[in-house]
């Protein structure tokens, strides 16, 4: 994961119990940069994130609801 991922806003639909879910995150977009919305799943038993894979190609998309 890029360290720019790090400054900006995430959501993920989670359960407090759940062992695995997908975090979604919004990012500016710039030439030959971020290209929108990226995701991937994080293990809440070892906090280690999965591999991060494009989900939507949108121009900066400041925040998810």
């Amino acid at each position: 994961m890029k360290n720019y991922f790090l400054s900006l806003a995430a959501v993920a639909a989670v359960s407090l119990h759940a062992e695995q879910f997908t975090v979604y995150v919004g990012t500016y977009t710039a030439p030959n940069a971020s290209k929108g919305i990226y995701k991937f799943t994080f293990d809440n038993a070892t906090g280690a994130p999965g591999p991060v894979e494009l989900a939507a190609e949108v121009e900066s998309p400041s925040f998810l609801a």
